[in-house]
């Protein structure tokens, strides 16, 4: 007598799915909440401890504390893209481990009159980003690909050759490779003399440099990989920016990551995961060793910190001095007066000296900051924040449309740069100096649609 197997009825794929999405975002609060722990930790040990003076306390973390960061976390794991695959999704990534989460952990973490001090202004920003992921994923657009025109890579190779003439011509004479002990002042010799020579600099570094190196990259093309490198050192031997010799290598790991093709080195899961660890050792280590003292104070203080201190200490000084209302802004100030506890202030409209100087009592500080802080409530406080996530939303779909179509490794490369500006700059600086906009009209100007016929003939081609 034969008997009946059961059969196994096969997952349905809805389900598999959604497993899929649950297991990633307990992994993201997982890792976001190791990530917080360890931000908190360099906080406490480390930042208020070296860096006081530029306002970084520690007034504990109680209990309920403990319970407003794990809700944001988990808040936030919900609505984050789980990969980087776009160009929106490159940027919110960037946002959410440079600005969001050390934005949450300053505002639990910092010495405050009371506790629950900054609670208002981590909601707020929890409400704002959450408002820009969903904005950003709820629009796709299926599109054929695009490759870029022959007059593409001429153009930005000109520009890049007459931006370096005028460079070398008018700052050779100082150029030099400055140790940490004279940034300052090889800034200071490399300062650009106008708005024209400002522009140079910042699109020679910020746009054509890095664009040349992304291009080499994607097309193997050694000499472009070169050009690309050789304008990031001669623009850090002019202005001494860290950034800009940086960014390279950002680059350069983002590609590596992206050709294993593989969802786990592109997911925020193992950034975070990888920076708690850098960041840990390096604060462990930070008196014994003078390469963790270098990681303690590049990625922990510079990178990570300030954007989030930062943040608070804007929302403390703009509430007691007075909002802006975007006239600190090119272009918004054509239209709008400055108010006038601001009109006549010799700092004005520099709100980062502003800040250095009447909040921190540093006169020499430019305490630059990330677009919320900057753009947001510099302007208009909370209410500032969630609108500049609107305007950062905008261009998040806006950027989705024109870029796609174009090969992804290409846009997320080219858009690195800007995503990491964004987190210690003005969201209107990005566009105008550092190749937002510029970008948007490269994408949309300079690709072209692959005809349909020559796809069919080379699959059909492929198969024979």
């Amino acid at each position: 007598m034969d008997v009946m197997q059961p059969t196994l009825s096969p997952i349905p794929p809805l389900v598999i799915y959604y497993r899929h999405v649950l297991i990633s975002t307990v992994i993201l609060f997982i890792s976001s909440a190791v990530y917080s722990g360890v931000l908190s930790y360099c906080l406490a040990v480390y930042a208020s401890v070296e860096w006081a003076e530029y306002g970084f306390s520690f007034g504990g973390i109680d209990f309920i504390d403990v319970l407003a960061l794990c809700f944001v976390l988990a808040f936030w794991a919900v609505f984050l893209p789980k990969k980087i695959q776009c160009p929106s999704s490159l940027f919110l990534v960037v946002v959410y481990l440079f600005v969001c989460v050390p934005a949450a952990v300053a505002t639990v973490g910092l010495q405050a009159p009371d506790s629950g001090f900054y609670y208002p202004l981590l909601f707020s920003v929890a409400i704002g980003f959450a408002v820009a992921c969903l904005v950003a994923r709820s629009l796709t657009w299926p599109s054929l690909p695009r490759k870029e025109t022959k007059g593409l890579l001429s153009f930005i190779l000109i520009a890049w050759i007459a931006c370096l003439t005028v460079l070398v011509v008018k700052f050779g004479s100082v150029m030099s490779f400055s140790g940490l002990d004279e940034i300052y002042l090889q800034r200071e010799r490399g300062k650009a003399g106008g708005l024209f020579e400002g522009y140079i600099q910042t699109y020679f570094g910020y746009v054509f440099s890095p664009f040349l190196l992304a291009f080499g990259l994607v097309r193997r093309n050694v000499f472009l990989v070169v050009v690309g490198f050789v304008g990031s050192v001669v623009i850090y031997m002019i202005t001494a920016e860290k950034a800009v010799f940086i960014y390279p290598f950002f680059i350069l790991s983002l590609f590596f990551c992206m050709r294993l093709n593989a969802f786990f080195f592109l997911s925020p899961s193992l950034i975070a995961t990888v920076f708690s660890l850098s960041l840990f050792l390096a604060t462990l280590f930070y008196e014994s060793s003078a390469i963790a003292g270098f990681v303690a104070w590049y990625l922990g203080i510079r990178s990570l910190l300030v954007p989030g201190v930062f943040l608070a200490h804007y929302s403390n000084f703009f509430a007691d001095y007075g909002y802006t209302f975007g006239t600190h802004i090119t272009g918004v100030n054509v239209f709008l007066e400055t108010p006038l506890n601001y009109y006549l202030h010799s700092r004005w409209p520099s709100i980062g000296h502003l800040v250095g100087e009447e909040y921190l009592g540093i006169p020499t500080l430019n305490a630059n900051a990330n677009f919320l802080a900057a753009d947001g409530l510099a302007s208009f406080g909370l209410f500032g924040v969630i609108l500049v996530f609107l305007f950062f939303s905008f261009f998040l779909v806006v950027l989705d449309w024109v870029a796609r179509g174009v090969q992804s490794e290409l846009v997320l490369l080219v858009m690195l740069p800007l995503s990491l500006t964004l987190t210690n700059g003005s969201l209107f600086t990005g566009m105008l100096s550092f190749g937002g906009f510029f970008f948007l009209m490269v994408f949309a100007l300079f690709f072209k649609k692959v005809n349909c016929k020559n796809i069919s003939n080379d699959v059909v081609g492929l198969r024979k």
